[in-house]
């Protein structure tokens, strides 16, 4: 086990100097007026060998710290001539743009150095980077003239050490310093990471010396257990010393939070971020460099356009799913100067080199200690420069755990870092991988592995069952006589083309239309996308025109609202450690309000916050004790039980989203076993909502914990989740069982679903699943938290903590916020519905702003509406409108759904209009299709829609996006005997989703709202088809549902008779009518050119 020593001293400056040579010692009083404090604190320590972890705030000069001794060793070779051609360093970075950046960074102080103070005769020092964009010719070079520092990534060293060449030139290597240590140790890559050390830890012949480097991390100690548990030194017994020097933010911090409104309790949560954007542009105009955070993607890029849309000039987007070159520009043109801000989620937190910043702005609490610090940071990132941030809070909740985050890190504390541990999916991949080069002996392989800190617990059992699963899917062979393995098939190609453990949505490349990639789409957004939609990536608004299995294809354009896209998986949890100041927080402001005491003046004077954001704190707390004396705290959770029709339950936690997850799912598995019905269920970082479709006791809650079989029933209802099947999808990929890409090949979304759904069934077959198992273990690491859940459950049986539950007409403030999130990111169109229906109409109207249409309308009132809606034809023009509803006119002049408006209508008359019509081009008649719409008539516009949809009737896709419409046809009418067809032709179908949306459109239009079971039978298409094509038409506001014409079941609607129903007096144009105004046009004949064009002004 590791020996750990703490830094404290600071070494004199000279002493440090003079152990330097003399040009690396006359480089650094030249380049800088002396060293930082970890630089005194640690160097010393470096140039004798030891390992050391740095943990020291940004702009403190950890990177020259840990490189400066490096550099000096070279240096001396290099002047003695005795620098030999094998990589004496190897840096790690957990991203390809650090890594670029430190290539640029290093290579300078080289060049300054040996431009400056080395003689002639000294050795070239080379530095090389080893990335996945490193070309195969720049991997060659590297070989014939191996580097003496390498900068990779921990994907790339690990194929770089699969390579019998490559891992020839690593074989003597010295040092290795792993960058923002942090962002890896608690995550799969790092398991991955640690595993390939171990691996390059076997092959070297000399010791390794190991540098951990991040701004923030805890706990430390066991973070350096990690950088140092598989030296080989350690596996003869041989105890390593780890000095760990670390120093807290005692750089000056200039961090304010500024409230977007001066009334902001009172102003409606969908406003504030608008307010926010007014602040925003204010700041990126008083300051030269300014870089804002949003916690999304999506978030990204609403503030992006909401910025450009007040004027902001110089400002572009930073995120994930944009390509890497266009990312690449964005960092330049930041670096350049010609850049005013830059707006980004995560993709900018770590050290990236964008040049100085002056602002950071952080739209929304981060929810952890220290992605806050990595983020604030990122302003004033040089040795002396100041870290200044202003954080903006988006609503009242928001605001109360900013205020604790301000709080927590002023204090120093610092969120707790969770190793993964005995992860089987990444085990399954390095295993493959070890099999790449030669044959391995199990028992040694074995040990390799448990050499490692996250595997030094791993059992022989979990290890032969990984070996199994390979073998049973064909990736390796076992010799169990001579205990051997190796690889088999494709194996080496498969690991090649997939290693690396960060899990990606199935996501859709876009390309432009010049073909260069632009960015990546959700394949749940893309569900949604048809051709001709707008959307936004990077700033930049794209129009769809192609979607195929593995690609969106699009043109830029402008002058058009787009639909900004969402990613999935991008909530992040609040950290236990920020819960914990939340509660507390929230205890003491609620505990002195209760007992008359004035929490203004305590946040004030004792805790510093200023006087308009305490205000605003207690004002909103303040409303809490108006209405109940119970609220969550380290010891207690509150249960409402909201009293109506529904069984409706708010629990208040305030212990993070991963805690409520947990919750969530415990009290799932508990209504299970009471045959209780679990009929929706939300949750956020406050609590949870759940809805049920019978009571259930909460004190039945302790004695469910007091049974052994809780968490039995805890897993089977995670199981039985959305979730389990995503995280299960990624432990197959990363296992390699199911890999994404086939040598150069990319697996298409659809296919590799496929792929892992067979995976899937076959793996719940078996008794003790691999893949299953180590499915519940990512969840219960990384989703939720069953380790808290327990240790309250433990707690909860010792009297420690307690559960208050209570019944309630209207929620309290707290738990009031659990209904907005709901309203806003969690719960489906039609669960809105029912709660719409079933809750109070006061709650309702804190909600969204006025009561609920069910209580409001009759059905007499409905149908009268559309019965005026759709009048009586009087003339040829009055019948075609008639015509665009309800599927048409058949043969006989009779209309299904409109035949008591033809009744009293002489046949002679209809036959008339008929006629003038057809003169007019403006009708024809449909067959060809085999199905109802066959010989009635239509405009031109709907006989295309419905064509279509007729030669679709009978298909069984589940995605219209697949349908395959290339030389498929339909015949219209095209010459005429009085009002009989003479000729037809043929003309092809239109694009299915385009005429399913239409046609929905003119059935809610016309026929007035409707639920999933009437759509369903009136449309011949899945559930899933028309759910895809209805929360597309929501998202774009044209739907809305509620309960109009009955209370079971939500009935869907327009959005424009949604208005006029609900007492709307604003004139509003319908889009229907637009859209069949253009489509008219865009059918309609023209004698010459010039009437074509003035036709479409």
């Amino acid at each position: 086990m590791a020996e750990i020593h703490w830094l404290e001293e600071e070494y004199p400056p000279e002493s440090i100097l003079s152990r330097l040579c003399q040009p690396v010692r006359d480089w650094f009083s030249w380049r800088f007026p002396s060293f930082t404090s970890p630089q005194l604190m640690a160097i010393p320590h470096l140039i004798e060998g030891e390992h050391l972890l740095l943990c020291s705030p940004t702009g403190t000069g950890k990177t020259m710290t840990a490189f400066l001794s490096i550099i000096d060793q070279l240096v001396r070779k290099a002047i003695d001539r005795t620098l030999e051609d094998k990589v004496h360093c190897v840096y790690i970075s957990p991203i390809k743009a650090l890594a670029n950046d430190i290539q640029k960074n290093l290579i300078q102080p080289l060049e300054e150095i040996r431009n400056r103070f080395l003689p002639r005769r000294a050795l070239p020092i080379k530095v090389a980077l080893r990335t996945g964009d490193t070309s195969q010719s720049e991997r060659q070079k590297m070989l014939r003239s191996p580097p003496h520092i390498l900068i990779t990534t921990p994907e790339s060293l690990s194929l770089a050490i699969a390579s019998p060449k490559f891992s020839a030139i690593l074989s003597q290597t010295e040092h290795l310093i792993i960058d923002e240590l942090h962002s890896l140790v608690p995550t799969k890559r790092g398991t991955l990471l640690a595993l390939t050390v171990a691996r390059l830890d076997q092959q070297i012949t000399t010791d390794l010396q190991r540098i951990g480097i991040s701004a923030t991390m805890e706990p430390l100690k066991e973070v350096a257990r990690f950088l140092v548990h598989s030296d080989a030194r350690e596996k003869e017994g041989v105890d390593q010393i780890v000095n760990i020097a670390k120093l807290s933010l005692a750089r000056s911090l200039d961090l304010d939070i500024l409230l977007p409104h001066r009334n902001f309790i009172g102003q409606p949560v969908k406003d504030l971020l608008d307010y926010s954007i007014e602040i925003i542009k204010d700041l990126i105009e008083a300051h030269t460099t300014t870089l804002v955070f949003a916690n999304t993607r999506r978030m990204t890029e609403t503030v992006l356009q909401k910025l450009r849309l007040l004027g902001v000039e110089g400002v572009e987007a930073h995120h994930g799913s944009m390509d890497k070159k266009v990312r690449l520009d964005v960092e330049k043109r930041m670096k350049a100067g010609e850049l005013r801000a830059v707006v980004s989620s995560s993709s900018l937190e770590m050290g990236i080199d964008i040049g100085s910043v002056d602002l950071v702005v952080q739209i929304g609490s981060t929810g952890q200690i220290g992605t806050a610090l990595q983020r604030i940071g990122r302003a004033g990132h040089h040795v002396g420069g100041v870290p200044r941030a202003r954080m903006i809070p988006i609503s009242p909740d928001d605001l109360v755990e900013m205020v604790a985050l301000h709080m927590a890190i002023l204090s120093g504390d610092m969120d707790l870092l969770h190793i993964p541990t005995n992860c089987l999916d990444v085990l399954s991949q390095f295993l493959v991988g070890l099999t790449v080069v030669e044959e391995m002996d199990m028992d040694e392989a074995h040990e390799l592995v448990r050499s490692t800190y996250p595997y030094r617990d791993l059992g022989w059992d979990a290890f032969i069952d990984v070996l199994d699963l390979l073998e049973e899917e064909r990736r390796i062979w076992i010799d169990y006589e001579d205990n051997t393995f190796g690889r088999r098939g494709y194996s080496r190609m498969i690991y090649y083309t997939n290693v690396g453990t960060i899990a990606t949505d199935s996501s859709y490349l876009v390309f432009d239309s010049d073909g260069s990639v632009i960015g990546q789409l959700s394949s749940s957004f893309v569900q949604s996308l048809r051709n001709g939609d707008v959307f936004l990536l990077g700033g930049q608004t794209y129009k769809v025109h192609a979607i195929l299995p593995t690609r969106v294809n699009v043109t830029p354009i402008t002058g058009h609202r787009p639909t900004v896209p969402s990613w999935s998986g991008e909530a992040r949890s609040r950290s236990r450690e920020l819960g914990k100041w939340y509660l507390e927080l929230i205890d003491g402001i609620l505990g002195n309000l209760v007992d008359g005491g004035n929490p203004t003046k305590r946040l004030t004077t004792q805790l510093g916050i200023n006087r308009a954001i305490a205000s605003s704190l207690v004002e909103h707390l303040g409303g809490h004790v108006a209405t109940s004396h119970d609220w969550p705290s380290l010891e207690r959770i509150t249960i409402e039980q909201v009293s109506g029709p529904t069984q409706l339950y708010l629990i208040a936690t305030g212990r993070g989203r991963r805690f409520n997850l947990a919750f969530a799912h415990f009290l799932g598995g508990l209504c299970r076993k009471h045959d209780i019905g679990v009929l929706e269920v939300s949750s956020d970082d406050n609590g949870l909502m759940l809805r049920l479709s019978d009571e259930l006791d909460p004190s039945a809650i302790p004695a469910a914990v007091a049974g052994e079989d809780w968490e039995a029933l805890f897993e089977a209802a995670v199981q039985d989740t959305q979730l389990f099947r995503r995280r299960f999808s990624e432990v197959c990929c990363r296992s390699l069982i199911t890999p994404r890409r086939i040598g150069a090949e990319e697996v298409s979304p659809k296919r590799l679903q496929r792929d892992i759904a067979a995976v899937l069934e076959r793996q719940r077959q078996e008794p003790d699943s691999v893949l299953i198992r180590e499915t519940l273990n990512e969840i219960f690491q990384i989703d939720i938290d069953r380790a808290e859940l327990k240790s309250f459950f433990e707690r909860l049986g010792r009297d420690e903590v307690e559960i208050i539950h209570s019944v309630v007409k209207i929620p309290s403030t707290i738990t009031m916020g659990l209904f907005a999130s709901a309203f806003e990111d969690l719960l489906a169109m039609r669960t809105r519905a029912y709660l719409i229906k079933d809750l109070d109409p006061e709650i309702v109207a804190s909600l969204i702003g006025q009561r609920t249409m069910a209580t409001e309308l009759t059905e007499e009132q409905v149908r009268s509406y559309y019965e005026a809606k759709t009048p009586t034809p009087e003339d040829a023009q009055s019948l075609l409108m008639l015509m665009h509803k309800g599927g048409g006119l058949t043969s006989d002049l009779s209309h299904p759904l409109y035949d008591a408006k033809l009744a009293d209508i002489d046949k002679s008359a209809i036959k008339k209009w008929i006629k003038e019509l057809i003169e007019a081009d403006a009708i024809t008649k449909i067959r060809g299709t085999n199905s109802a719409v066959d010989d009635k008539w239509f405009s031109h516009s709907m006989a295309h829609i419905h064509g279509t949809l007729g030669i679709l009737h009978d298909t069984d896709a589940e995605d219209l996006h697949e349908v395959r419409t290339s030389g498929v046809t339909f015949e219209v009418a095209s010459e005429y005997d009085g009002i009989e067809p003479t000729a037809w032709k043929e003309i092809a179908i239109g694009e299915p989703y385009e005429a399913l949306r239409r046609k929905i459109i003119e059935i809610l239009g016309g026929e007035g709202p409707q639920t999933m079971e009437a759509l369903n039978n009136r449309l011949p298409f899945s559930d899933t088809i028309l759910s895809s094509v209805l929360n597309g038409l929501e998202v774009r506001n044209r739907i809305s549902i509620g309960f109009f014409t009955q209370i079971d079941e939500p009935e869907y609607i327009l959005r424009i008779d949604e208005h006029r129903l609900s007492g709307g007096n604003q004139d509003v144009i319908e889009a229907r009518d637009v859209q069949n105004l253009i489509m008219q046009k865009s059918f309609a004949d023209h004698q010459d050119s010039y009437d074509a064009v003035r036709a479409q002004l």
